[in-house]
This record gives C-alpha cells, structure tokens and sequence, in this order.
C-alpha cells in the first residue's frame, strides 16, 4: 500500500501535524462553540482549545479528528491543510 501525506500524519492514530489556527477558522466559519464541538466529538471543552491554541503536543486521534469534520462540514484533508 503506497502511503499518502494523510497516512503519514496518523501514524499510531494519532495526528501530529496538524494548524491549530486551520482547527479555529473552520469551527467559527461553521459557527460552533468550542463546547458544542467537544460535546459533538465527545471530548473536553479545554481539549478543543487547547488544539485551537497548539497546545496539544501528543496530537489529536485520527477517529477524533474525523468526528470534527463531520461537524465542521469539512474533510480531514482540509483542517490539515
């Protein structure tokens, strides 16, 4: 299986490289709350900011970051770019 740029960011399911400010952009242009998003992923409020912020050094989890797309009415590809 050849790797892409998208597999090469979840190693161990976990994304690593990922913009903080792109996670920002993209929940204020769906108009989302930081306590929505979290309650729609099911994580903590403080994990979303402190991915908004670039605070989360281990990453996000892949599954994680699939949720968010689906409630930013995105792709995964778009809140890495």
């Amino acid at each position: 299986m050849r790797r892409t740029s998208e597999t090469r960011r979840c190693d161990a399911n976990l994304v690593t490289d990922y913009r903080p400010h792109t996670l920002l952009r993209y929940r204020l242009k769906a108009g989302i709350s930081p306590g929505r998003l979290a309650e729609g992923i099911g994580v903590k409020e403080a994990d979303v900011l402190k991915w908004e912020e670039g605070r989360g050094k281990s990453g996000i989890p892949y599954a994680t970051l699939m949720a968010m797309a689906r409630m930013l009415e995105c792709t995964v590809g778009e809140l890495l770019s």
